[in-house]
This record gives C-alpha cells, sequence and structure tokens, in this order.
C-alpha cells in the first residue's frame, strides 16, 4: 500500500498531547494506538511489567534528607528555649509533606504496572528473524539533562551544604530566630518540589512524539508483504521505555532488529541515532536512497533503549526528528517511513538464514522487481 503522509498528519494532530509523566493522555493515546492496529487486522496485546516505584522511593528519600537536613543544621545550635519551636515546624513539614504526596499520589495514582501496546501479524511458525517497530508514548526526558542536574545536585550538596553546616550552626547561636526561619525555608521549598506542576499540556512540549506514534500504524499498514515470510514484524508502543520488555524481545532468540521512532519528521532534519552495525545498515540505506539525514550518536537511543539490551544482543537504531516547537514536514515523514522499510528489508537478507527451498528472496525498496 502506499504511504499517505496527510493520514499520518491527521493522525498525529488528533492524537493527545504527551506528558513527561503518566496521565490520563498518554492512556487515551494507547487506546487510540490500539484501537487502529486492532483495525488493521494485527493481533494486539497489552503487556504489563512491575510498577516503576523508583521515582516515588526517590521523593520519599528526598523528603528524608530534606528534613534531616533542617535538623543537622538547626536543632544541635539553637538554644533549649528555641527547640520546642523547631520540633513543631519539623512536626508541621512532615505533615504537610506528607498530605502533598498523598494528594499527588491521588491524582497521578499510585505507581502502577506499565501497559505497553504490542501488535503483531497473524502467523504460524515464528520466523527466525524479528523486526521491532518502537516508539514511545510518553514524552522521554532529557538524558543529558537529567545528568547535568545530578552532577548541579552533588556539587552543590558536597561543596555548598556540607561547609555551610557549622557556618550555619554559629549563625543560629548569635541569632536563634535564624533556625525557625532556615526551616521555614526549606519547609517552603520542599512543599514547591513535592507538589511539582499539575495538569495537562495543552500544547506540544519538547520530546512531542505523535508522529511517532502515527507513523507506527502507517507503517504496520504499509508493511512490505515480502518480509512476512523472513522475519516477524512486531509494533510496540511504551510507556517507560523497552528495558522492561527485555524477556519478551529476546523471547524466542534470533536475530531481533530494534527501530525506535521519536518524533520522526518534526523538522528540518532526521536523525539516525546509535552505533553499531544497525545504525550503520541505516545509514548506508539512507544514502542510497537519498534520504537527508544526519548522524548521532545520542539522545533517543539512549533514552528510550538501555545498555542492557544492546549488551543482550539487539541490533538497535533509532530515527529522530528536531525536537521542540517545530513544523512537521510531510516529505520527512515519507522518508522516514521509506527508511524503516529499507532498512528492514536489508536487515532481513543480512540476518536471515539461506532461503528456504521454494521461498523467494527478500527484496530491496529500491529494487522491488
Amino acid at each position: 500500500m502506499p504511504f499517505d503522509p496527510e493520514w499520518v498528519l491527521a493522525l498525529a494532530r488528533d492524537l493527545p498531547a504527551p506528558r513527561p509523566s503518566r496521565s490520563e493522555a498518554e492512556r487515551r493515546a494507547a487506546e487510540d494506538i490500539a484501537a487502529h492496529l486492532g483495525r488493521l487486522g494485527l493481533h494486539v496485546e497489552h503487556r504489563e511489567t512491575p510498577a516503576p516505584w523508583g521515582r516515588a522511593l526517590a521523593r520519599l528519600g528526598f523528603l528524608v534528607a530534606w528534613i534531616g537536613l533542617g535538623v543537622v543544621t538547626t536543632l544541635p545550635a539553637t538554644p533549649l528555649a528555641f527547640r520546642a519551636f523547631l520540633f513543631a515546624l519539623i512536626l508541621l513539614s512532615i505533615r504537610g509533606a506528607s498530605r502533598i504526596a498523598a494528594r499527588g499520589a491521588r491524582s497521578d495514582g499510585l505507581p502502577r504496572p506499565s501497559r505497553h501496546v504490542i501488535g503483531t501479524f497473524p502467523a504460524g511458525a515464528a520466523p527466525p528473524v524479528r523486526i521491532v517497530v518502537a516508539t514511545s508514548l510518553r514524552s522521554p526526558p532529557s538524558r543529558w539533562m537529567n545528568a547535568w542536574i545530578n552532577v548541579v545536585l552533588f556539587v552543590f550538596v558536597a561543596f555548598g551544604v556540607v561547609p555551610l553546616i557549622p557556618r550555619v550552626g554559629a549563625s543560629i547561636r548569635a541569632h536563634p530566630s535564624a533556625g525557625l526561619g532556615l526551616l521555614a525555608g526549606q519547609w517552603l521549598s520542599l512543599m514547591f518540589l513535592i507538589a511539582g506542576p499539575k495538569g495537562e499540556a495543552t500544547g506540544p512540549v519538547r520530546g512531542d512524539n505523535r508522529t511517532g506514534l502515527a507513523l507506527l500504524v502507517e507503517l504496520a499498514r504499509t508493511w512490505p508483504k515480502g518480509l512476512a515470510t523472513r522475519a516477524g514484524a512486531m509494533f510496540v508502543a511504551s510507556p517507560d521505555g523497552l528495558g522492561r520488555l527485555l524477556p519478551m524481545l529476546l523471547e524466542p532468540p534470533g536475530p531481533t532488529l530494534l527501530v525506535l521512532l521519536d518524533a520522526p519528521g518534526v523538522g528540518p532534519d532526521l536523525f539516525v541515532v546509535g552505533r553499531g552495525p544497525a545504525a550503520r545498515l541505516a545509514e548506508a540505506a539512507a544514502r542510497d536512497l537519498w534520504v537527508p539525514h544526519r548522524r548521532w550518536r545520542s539522545g533517543a537511543l539512549d533514552r528510550q533503549v538501555p545498555r542492557v539490551l544492546r549488551r543482550a544482543g539487539l541490533a538497535c537504531v533509532a530515527l529522530s526528528g528536531t525536537h521542540g516547537d517545530r513544523p512537521i514536514d510531510p516529505a520527512l515523514l515519507a522518508a522516514a517511513a521509506q527508511l524503516v522499510d529499507e532498512v528492514a528489508l536489508r536487515w532481513a537478507r543480512r540476518a536471515a538464514p539461506a532461503t528456504a527451498q521454494g521461498a523467494s528472496p527478500v527484496r530491496s525498496s529500491q529494487n522491488p522487481g
């Protein structure tokens, strides 16, 4: 079937805007993608993986550390007459933080199992080669931004807070009310950091991947029929990255290619992201097809594909657009779709064992005859 960029654009506009965290928009997007894949005749499965408790535990640890810092910096240096006020303020801090955390849990929900949408073509025997086309239901955070935040926080604590403790203690001895002011400031900061911004996104956000979700459906609709007997195809929309799907991606054992879609078509560039043979294969295919592209060695692949997948033997490559408030280029969408098909065909031809007797070889999209 011919690729239809206008239909992809229409579907991308109809999908709800994503957010970096779990939201109602994510659930609606998952339902829409599952419905579209089902209408195309694919077998649709909702695979659940264990709840990601890391963020909730990190918030709890931050709460304990922040209040503990307030106790360490204020209580020992505060005269006995003021310690009762400090104890009262500490208890109010714990109570207020707990109420805000509980309210956030009621609105966002406690960590729940992640639901991944997986579409596969009905088939008999499992082909020896698998091609997984995956994209994110959620706006992925920047890996580099998270790294910089961690570095700045470490430097602040190691070189700012620790040497500051004795100075704060001396200041509180001279001015006992400073202890109350310091803890009150920490309490207000804690309330702001735990509460965080709420509400749904009203427009595109950095990492808006609606084009990736729409292109995933269109690739399933136009998937080359020549791949049916040589390679199994799997179309995945995942909320938390693909690390939690490792057992499914490695079973049964066999050559597996993972193609990640990260906002393709968002102009003005199309990036081929990754290292290793899959990225080199994609770059060679882009050159042969005269697809304008740029090579990038980090970004979408690092955010969504943990190193454990690459160490497990999966060949990974990502096709990424230019994030931000950029216009969608239909020509780039068409180029990304053509490149995915070509990479899949070349991978199947390279990775599959010798063609069984009577089976026709997989042909390139450049030479369909």
